[in-house]
């Protein structure tokens, strides 16, 4: 329920900041939704794709013309949960291909980290845009449970990262 609040309200506002939202150029920007978790016991990394079609390309993505490709991670066609799935096999990025990759969570450095030594290891991954390009937003707010009175901030938040894209 709060979540359908949060939709709707995050919703209205971007349409009513639309004027702001035309100067963005991500028409058919391909973008990844990573979750990511660590463990406090462990120190692993936990990592979950937003499959298309769900909270971040309504409220956001398709508002802004660009894409969900993190699809391409789902190999296994694992069923999803609440529209997100596991990940465990970062080189399928190198198929999706994204211009830009959304990173939630309390996993962000660890996967900064991962995301480096792919790069070493392999020049196909290095070459991705949003991994050459350094498109990536690690720090992004994530919208579901955001309190109503930090949305135009969190709103704010998202479309200078998507508006700074080139």
């Amino acid at each position: 329920m709060k979540e359908d609040k949060i939709k709707y309200f995050v919703s209205r506002k971007i349409k009513e900041r639309i004027d702001f939202v035309r100067n963005i150029k991500t028409k058919d920007k391909k973008v990844a939704i990573l979750y990511t978790f660590v463990n406090p016991k462990t120190g692993r990394l936990f990592m979950f794709g937003e499959s298309k079609g769900f909270y971040t390309d309504e409220i956001f993505l398709n508002k802004f013309g660009a894409k969900n490709v993190t699809d391409s991670l789902n190999k296994d066609n694992q069923k999803l949960f609440k529209g997100n799935f596991a990940v465990t096999d970062l080189s399928l990025l190198t198929e999706a291909n994204p211009d830009v990759i959304v990173v939630y969570g309390n996993g962000g450095e660890k996967l900064k980290e991962k995301f480096a030594e792919l790069s070493k290891k392999n020049a196909k991954f290095a070459s991705i845009p949003a991994i050459k390009n350094s498109a990536v937003a690690y720090d992004l707010p994530h919208y579901i449970g955001c309190d109503i009175k930090d949305a135009p901030k969190m709103i704010t938040k998202w479309v200078n990262f998507f508006k700074k894209l080139k």
